[in-house]
């Protein structure tokens, strides 16, 4: 086993790759728009205002340092909720996985 205070080597450190600047974009536009729609939601009764927000949370918080704070925030004090986020949030990435897969094989037909 190696020793944790030695430095990593760099060629073992998985590096991100940067997302592009429309993707960056995207997911920014989708999330506020998510949260404008909690917000509108929450007055509304046939919006699901929690819902959206919750989903615009998810989405900022990978590119937006307060969403994720306050994602963390949600998790430490409605832990039962974050784990059914949790959940929905990897059923949806794997849904867009599938997706994705089918699309890319009628592309290359």
């Amino acid at each position: 086993m190696t020793d944790p205070r030695l430095p990593v080597p760099r060629e073992s450190v998985a590096v991100a790759q940067p997302a592009s600047r429309l993707r960056k974009v995207a997911i920014l536009t989708l999330g506020y728009l998510f949260l404008a729609f909690g917000v509108v939601g929450i007055a509304l009764p046939f919006l699901h205002g929690l819902l959206f927000l919750l989903i615009g949370l998810a989405l900022l918080s990978r590119e937006v340092a307060w969403a994720g704070r306050m994602r963390g925030w949600i998790a430490e004090r409605f832990p039962r909720a974050h784990d059914v986020a949790v959940e929905a949030e990897f059923r949806a990435g794997r849904w867009l996985r599938r997706l994705r897969a089918r699309w890319r094989r009628r592309a290359r037909r």
